[in-house]
């Protein structure tokens, strides 16, 4: 199978400026292919909880924390 479900999201352009998550507005829409400033996709057919991506978007944000300021 194929990544078939995908989550796309154009940033806040001032999410530098404001230090509370709860202000951040991003444009979130689903999509058909990876679009954007951040994208998430995965194939359905192998993940098929919200318990399963949970666990994967975990091991992202445990890489991109190294990544990131």
């Amino acid at each position: 199978m194929a990544q078939d479900s995908f989550i796309n999201a154009t940033v806040d352009p001032a999410m530098a400026k404001k230090p509370d998550n709860a202000d951040h507005r991003h444009n979130i829409s689903h999509g058909t292919a990876a679009a954007s400033d951040v994208s998430l996709s995965w194939d359905s057919a192998k993940v098929t909880t919200h318990s399963q991506l949970r666990s994967v978007v975990a091991q992202f944000l445990f890489i991109a924390q190294s990544r990131l300021k």
